[in-house]
């Protein structure tokens, strides 16, 4: 499987448990070896997709603390 593939795979099984911020999503994707470039893409076809919002997230995580 392609670096790309494995990264996306890895991020969308992260994301099904619950919404991160994309800073926690780059550094999760870095502590697992993913090269910066790959981070980058995903990163940017899930905020594109809108699948990754760090607004929605910050309002997800206020209301909860709540």
């Amino acid at each position: 499987m392609e670096k790309a593939e494995q990264a996306l795979a890895y991020i969308v099984r992260v994301l099904a448990r619950r919404d991160h911020s994309i800073g926690e999503l780059e550094r999760k994707l870095r502590d697992r070896g993913f090269p910066a470039g790959v981070s980058a893409e995903i990163i940017a076809r899930l905020t594109e997709s809108g699948c990754l919002d760090d607004r929605r997230f910050a309002e997800q995580w206020a209301e909860s603390a709540v």
